[in-house]
């Protein structure tokens, strides 16, 4: 960096030690090693005037790349869904710029590493993903993505949620991957989802402390096809999501029938004999006062039980523990059909019940059921976790193995 006339003005002894003293022994070596090393390079770039301009034409492109690339929302995958015309452009750069494969991974964003492990992959047209299945063993097997697509298009589990899927076959022993896993490739065979309503500004439920602490329940009508509008009433418990009970009739109900209803419950769960509170909560209808209220006022405590209504001004709460009972009954259990007259209504409706009790898996129990839960049950997050970590050792042996390679990888 010192011009001729410079260097003549340093004494001589002084320029010898300089040239006897080596560059590692100055402190913070380790942090100019990349400079001191390239400094013929920048020495020459920063003399010559058309170098220097494309070096900053560069990382102003760079920079730009970047900055835009960390701004948007899932920029790894993007990256990845683009490695192809990335890694073919640092490779361009390579080759005609003359310039190191770090330095030019430097400019796209990305490691070395990532720029190597892209070059090398390999398309497979049996992996679902494209992908060598040597080369990137923690996919899922062949079969297990076989099994993960009969899963999902069984006609028997159409229409039921990707967590209720999961956690069955999961209980059943069908496959040994994550929840996560499961959904990613359940759509990539073809999971059709439920046509879900658009969310309003509704007031937030909430959640009990323990079962039959608070038992919700709503009216819905349903429509036969012979026999007209039938009118169902289900009660559920809060803290175990399980229906307790049901009720149905032909012509719109009264007071005496959410009455009749909560009676065959408090029955059947013995819950008069129960000594912690109990809360009723419904919406605003007539049907659930009159002769609901007079009912309740003739309980004796223990237990204590009182009726309050949903999105008032006492309890601003909503009753949405009820009201998605029958969401669930019309769009996945029925899937938008409709029952032939009330006598297979009442088939369905019962079926229903023990569906919805014995065989959904709400995604907050880890797979239990909610009458699972209801009996004492409690959700465990790690109950497949051994299983999970067994599968992906076998996953990743099987991959490793895997001996159709050679004939459809390119």
């Amino acid at each position: 960096m010192l011009s001729p006339e410079q260097i003549k003005c340093i004494p001589r002894t002084t320029r010898n030690n300089w040239n006897k003293f080596s560059h590692e022994n100055y402190y913070g070596y380790e942090m100019a090693k990349d400079y001191i090393e390239d400094f013929d390079y920048m020495k020459v770039v920063l003399t010559n005037k058309h170098l220097k301009r494309g070096v900053k034409f560069m990382c102003a492109m760079s920079y730009g790349y970047r900055d835009i690339i960390q701004k948007i929302e899932g920029n790894r995958k993007l990256l990845r869904e683009h490695s192809d015309s990335i890694t073919s452009s640092i490779r361009r750069l390579v080759d005609y710029g003359q310039i190191k494969t770090t330095d030019a991974c430097k400019l796209f964003g990305v490691s070395k590493d990532w720029f190597y492990r892209h070059r090398e992959k390999k398309i497979c047209s049996k992996s679902i993903l494209s992908k060598c299945f040597r080369q990137y063993p923690n996919q899922l097997t062949f079969k297990e993505v076989s099994m993960i697509e009969s899963i999902v298009k069984d006609q028997y589990n159409v229409g039921k949620t990707k967590t209720t899927l999961y956690y069955q076959s999961m209980r059943e022993g069908l496959i040994a991957c994550a929840l996560s896993t499961f959904f990613k490739y359940a759509d990539l065979v073809g999971y059709q989802k439920r046509k879900k309503k658009p969310k309003g500004d509704n007031p937030k439920g909430f959640r009990a402390t323990h079962p039959f602490e608070w038992l919700h329940v709503d009216v819905t009508h349903i429509h036969t096809q012979k026999d007209g509008i039938q009118y169902v009433a289900f009660v559920k418990d809060n803290f175990s999501k399980a229906l307790l009970g049901y009720k149905s009739v032909s012509k719109r109900p009264d007071s005496g029938f959410i009455r009749e209803l909560f009676g065959e419950t408090f029955d059947k769960y013995s819950l008069l004999k129960r000594s912690q509170p109990i809360n009723i909560l419904s919406d605003g209808g007539s049907e659930n006062k009159g002769s609901l209220l007079e009912w309740i006022n003739q309980i004796k405590a223990p237990p204590v039980v009182r009726k309050l209504t949903a999105r008032t001004e006492d309890f601003p709460q909503s009753n949405s523990m009820a009201e998605s009972t029958h969401s669930i009954y019309k769009s996945e259990f029925l899937r938008g059909k409709h029952s032939m007259d009330n006598e297979q209504h009442l088939i369905h409706i019962e079926e229903f019940f023990r569906y919805y009790n014995h065989s959904r898996f709400p995604s907050d129990f880890y797979g239990l059921t909610p009458m699972e839960v209801l009996n004492g049950e409690k959700p465990d997050k790690t109950k497949f976790t051994e299983r999970i970590k067994q599968g992906q050792k076998e996953r990743v042996e099987e991959n490793r193995a895997y001996n159709e390679c050679p004939l459809i990888c390119v």
